[in-house]
């Protein structure tokens, strides 16, 4: 026989209205739920995305190649890359002089600039090394003439060391080195809540364009969601399951 209970009708109601009220408004649990499901997306795009096709031999191996610095050892940018920039300054010249300017000549344009700007800022930077290079060789050459105390050792090794930053800056380095793999996507993911929605998106445009139909050497990829999606479900079922638990023991 089972044991006799007292309901309460007003409490009963209060947990009710508590239990409605947190159903009509997910908010707050989508916008717990939304910070673990965006930083599975980002964790599956830098790991190289489920499903995605690989980089291809060739493009692993051009990555991994060590590529020469745009400048010399004279400090001067090198000529290859100033004459293919000419050719495009020259290319776009004759386009704009047929047709007109247009978004596609101007965006050419202003990416050339872009480059001719990067030049004179590299230039200046080696002059700069190549200065304090100098400075450095010649006193190295003065600590050479009488023994070191302490002050003239830190001296000689601040030296050396400006002397080989110089050089290392015009071996060039691997390209994969400064490459983050996809490009910046991972960090264009963005959550919106809307009503009761929630929209997990990439805020990527010119980027997210490539990344999704391909340029150059670069391989389509679609957006996916995380492999683990029946896990997130589980995730958001547990959630409001907490939430909706909470409200009734409160109401």
């Amino acid at each position: 026989m089972a044991e006799p209970f007292t309901l309460q009708w007003g409490e009963l109601r209060r947990s009710i209205h508590a239990v409605q009220e947190r159903l009509a408004n997910p908010a707050p649990v989508l916008k717990q739920f939304s910070r673990k499901l965006s930083a599975d997306i980002k964790e599956n795009i830098r790991g190289g995305g489920a499903g995605w096709p690989p980089y291809a031999a060739s493009t692993l191996k051009r990555l991994q190649s060590t590529g020469s610095s745009q400048i010399t050892a004279r400090g001067t940018v090198r000529a290859n890359r100033i004459n293919r920039t000419v050719r495009a300054l020259k290319k776009i010249n004759a386009q704009v002089i047929e047709h007109g300017w247009t978004d596609q000549t101007r965006e050419k344009y202003e990416k050339l600039q872009k480059r001719i700007k990067a030049f004179r800022k590299a230039e200046t930077r080696a002059k700069e090394q190549g200065e304090r290079a100098a400075a450095a060789a010649q006193t190295l050459e003065e600590l050479k003439r009488g023994p070191l105390n302490r002050k003239d050792a830190r001296r000689a090794e601040k030296a050396q060391k400006a002397i080989e930053v110089a050089g290392k800056d015009k071996l060039g380095k691997r390209q994969s080195e400064g490459r983050q793999l996809l490009h910046g996507i991972p960090g264009t993911i963005r959550n919106k809540i809307d009503g009761n929605v929630l929209l997990t998106y990439s805020r990527a445009d010119k980027i997210g364009k490539v990344h999704n139909e391909g340029a150059g050497r670069t391989p389509k990829r679609s957006f996916l969601p995380p492999p683990n999606m029946e896990a997130q479900l589980e995730y958001l079922a547990s959630l409001l399951e907490s939430e909706l638990g909470q409200a009734w023991d409160k109401g």
